[in-house]
């Protein structure tokens, strides 16, 4: 299923990548497809969490976007990759 395991593993090895400089530093972007907000809310609040503690770069929420809205995952890539 869509947001799942596979995809909680998919962003610890992406941000675990950028944070070792073997990916750039590129969105990533964590889309609610249920139409129900919310339900990245607790990775976002763990993420801050470890920012928070020392145990996670605080670049690293600069470059999450959550978001249920289709516009956002576009203009996310344009303003980050400087795209027109």
């Amino acid at each position: 299923s869509v947001g799942g395991l596979g995809s909680l593993e998919e962003l610890g090895i992406t941000l675990c990548n950028m944070k070792l400089s073997i990916l750039e530093q590129v969105p990533v972007i964590l889309f609610d497809t249920e139409g129900r907000p919310g339900y990245w809310n607790g990775i976002d609040s763990q993420i801050k969490e470890m920012i928070t503690r020392g145990r996670a770069p605080d670049w690293i929420q600069d470059n999450i976007v959550i978001t249920d809205d289709p516009k956002n995952v576009i203009d996310a890539y344009r303003n980050r990759l400087q795209l027109f």
